[in-house]
């Protein structure tokens, strides 16, 4: 076994946003109900989402956890990019 000195985060929040994206995905095979909020139908993969990505903001700016880049991090950015465009001109 290799010891190495780095140091891993070991708190709740460093394995939160792991367990809340895999809730986010296995939400994606239940049947999607609407539930009225605020005069709206939200349904709870749209909730788990926001509630997912505000943990992982979270989590990056605690610096819990870290995200290496990866090239093939600039196909997702093209796609958020994309769809950016699209709302803005929609």
């Amino acid at each position: 076994m290799v010891e190495t000195n780095e140091q891993q985060p070991s708190g709740f929040l460093s394995r939160l946003p792991y367990y809340s994206l895999i809730a986010l995905i296995a939400s994606l095979g239940f049947i999607q109900v609407g539930y009225p909020i605020f005069g709206k139908n939200a349904v709870i993969t749209d909730i788990l989402f926001l509630v997912t990505a505000a943990v992982w903001v979270i989590a990056i700016i605690s610096r819990q956890i870290e995200l290496h880049w990866d090239r093939s991090y600039w196909a997702v950015l093209a796609f958020v990019s994309a769809l950016g465009i699209s709302l803005a001109f929609a």
